[in-house]
């Protein structure tokens, strides 16, 4: 289809299935009932309803908008503005039980450090006759420096072979290289264990999609879109797996509380399954 213009929601052609009432009165409808239950319902009579009165979903912020599906080409519900990444402190931790690490009286270290909002610091001359001393003057050189000081903590150690060291501002990132004196051709890095976000890719607390099939989409079986998690369809956009979804689409993720929290929901990929376009009206909210 050349053009991509939406089905245009005064169009009295556009195909509403999800807000229309049925012609037949003996079909079976899922619907809101009296505003405030969802349910099945015959004709005027309901069969089986939920209580959704109580329903509520915190949101930080939200935005609302339109995706126009046409042809073949999926497309991504994004919106970098108003997405949540999920900024938390960046945890990175050191395993100094290496060959060529070695703890003796006159043995130093040295840490470079670098990352956001923090030119290359060094902090030299570290003494390391022992790993609890090296311990205790780690952290002493990173409390007196001025630069690095705000920017990373000492976090935590196991009085053996590993420590680690966090990030203070939510959302920054480091680098590392820590040189013993005894081993001096070897530079430890260190492993992010908790990323400086959640969602590098960002994600969502709540995805509600009202899928509008435009007029050529009259036939039943080409009521329906397909959507992809993004992770899947950016790892293997031709083999991603894709599930349907009918008129109405509602995702919903939880709170992040503790920072090893991950309880929103990734973004979508959308596509159209038929040769007709689609209008979706979204709301998502963080």
């Amino acid at each position: 289809m050349a053009n991509c213009t939406g089905c245009g929601t005064s169009d009295s052609s556009v195909l509403r299935p999800n807000l229309s009432c049925p012609p037949d009165l003996s079909q079976l409808l899922f619907r809101f009932i009296e505003r405030k239950s969802l349910g099945i319902i015959k004709g005027t009579t309901t069969i089986s309803s939920i209580d959704m009165s109580n329903f509520f979903l915190p949101l930080g912020n939200y935005m609302q908008g339109n995706i126009l599906l046409c042809g073949d080409t999926p497309k991504r519900i994004e919106a970098p503005s108003y997405m949540d990444f999920g900024k938390r402190r960046e945890i990175t931790v050191f395993n100094i039980a290496v060959p060529g690490v070695i703890f003796d009286p006159g043995a130093t270290a040295q840490i470079t450090i670098e990352g956001t909002g923090l030119a290359e610091v060094q902090l030299e001359g570290i003494a390391a006759d022992t790993y609890t001393d090296f311990i205790t003057n780690l952290k002493a050189a990173i409390a007196a420096s001025t630069t690095v000081a705000p920017k990373i903590e000492f976090h935590e150690d196991n009085s053996v072979d590993t420590f680690s060291l966090r990030g203070k501002t939510y959302g920054d990132g480091f680098t590392y290289e820590l040189v013993f004196s005894t081993d001096p051709e070897n530079g430890l890095s260190g492993d992010v264990t908790q990323t400086k976000e959640r969602y590098p890719e960002g994600a969502w607390k709540l995805i509600f999609l009202n899928i509008i099939f435009c007029a050529p989409c009259a036939a039943s079986n080409k009521q329906v879109i397909e959507y992809a998690y993004d992770a899947d369809y950016q790892a293997k956009p031709s083999s991603a797996t894709w599930y349907k979804a009918g008129p109405v689409l509602l995702l919903t993720g939880g709170e992040d509380l503790l920072e090893t929290d991950t309880n929103k929901i990734e973004t979508l990929w959308l596509r159209t399954v038929g040769d007709c376009d689609v209008e979706i009206q979204t709301i998502l909210g963080i």
